[in-house]
């Protein structure tokens, strides 16, 4: 998969494996187990992985289509909704960099914004 060769092998498997499935549970001609089976594991990952965030951050990166770069953000917005708190503060900082550099409001605003975001809450 392009943009995954310089990832930890873990993370680009589990990456890979994702896109695959997102790419099964979109597609019209999976049949309707694929499709379950492809929903459930994107769910299962979502729900206990602890790379929820690390994967998320790299399917949501523009060198993957948008359904695939959607469940990306899908992923990072349910870490920051339910495992904020339980994140590692090297996690939590990866997504708000990541966040303010993709989706900058004003360049200056960015710069003094994302320095005061708290980390324990």
């Amino acid at each position: 998969m392009e943009g995954l060769e310089n990832l930890p092998p873990m993370i680009s498997a589990e990456a890979e494996h994702l896109i695959h499935a997102v790419n099964v549970a979109l597609s019209p001609t999976s049949t309707t187990e694929a499709r379950s089976q492809a929903y459930n594991l994107c769910e299962r990952f979502k729900e206990e992985s602890p790379l929820c965030a690390v994967v998320g951050l790299q399917l949501a990166s523009s060198n993957h289509s948008p359904t695939v770069r959607h469940f990306g953000l899908q992923l990072v917005e349910h870490c920051i909704k339910f495992r904020w708190k339980d994140l590692h503060p090297q996690e939590k900082l990866s997504i708000k960099v990541h966040t303010f550099h993709k989706y900058p409001i004003s360049e200056n605003l960015t710069l003094n914004y994302v320095g005061r975001i708290p980390c324990g809450s």
